[in-house]
């Protein structure tokens, strides 16, 4: 078998790559887990009324929480491509400190990972509040707020399957 080699294509590298509202109404419904705060955002593509972006940057915080208020934080993310492995650390970090219910979204070839044992399987095998399950189909995303397509103007899918993952839920 031979394996094509080479460097990530441009778009497939990049990090503006945003979740359609779609998917998230379709997650928040099935599961019935409501985020207000978006851990890993923009102003352009944020999907809660208030977000982590790279200026406040989430991963640096020792306790997410809301500004002036004692509203409780209940966290989406979809981390950058580059940062899924420390997401996946710090997510579960808040949850385990700070009992903050987060709701993740992840290339389902993030298991085999270090930081996949340590934030999602070894707790499950403790007996923690984390529960996953496999996202039917490729999910499509946004490049920079827009649908991307092929040559031949087909709309484009993830070439990954996703997961999703729920911090403070044991199951549906």
């Amino acid at each position: 078998m031979r394996i094509k080699t080479g460097d990530k294509s441009k778009r497939s590298s990049d990090n503006h790559w945003w979740t359609e509202y779609v998917l998230y109404k379709f997650l928040t419904t099935k599961y019935y887990f409501f985020p207000n705060c978006d851990l890993a955002a923009t102003e352009a593509n944020s999907l809660c009324d208030y977000y982590y972006d790279e200026e406040l940057d989430a991963l640096i915080q020792e306790r997410w929480h809301f500004p002036r208020s004692k509203k409780r934080l209940v966290g989406w993310c979809n981390p950058p491509a580059d940062k899924i492995g420390k997401f996946l650390l710090k997510v579960y970090e808040q949850f385990d400190t700070f009992r903050i219910p987060t709701m993740m979204i992840v290339p389902s070839n993030v298991e085999g990972t270090k930081a996949w044992w340590e934030a999602v399987e070894d707790p499950i095998d403790r007996d923690e509040r984390i529960f996953f399950k496999a996202i039917k189909g490729r999910p499509k995303f946004l490049l920079h707020g827009k649908r991307t397509f092929d040559k031949f103007g087909n709309e484009l899918s993830s070439i990954n399957a996703y997961k999703v993952v729920i911090f403070g839920r044991k199951k549906r």
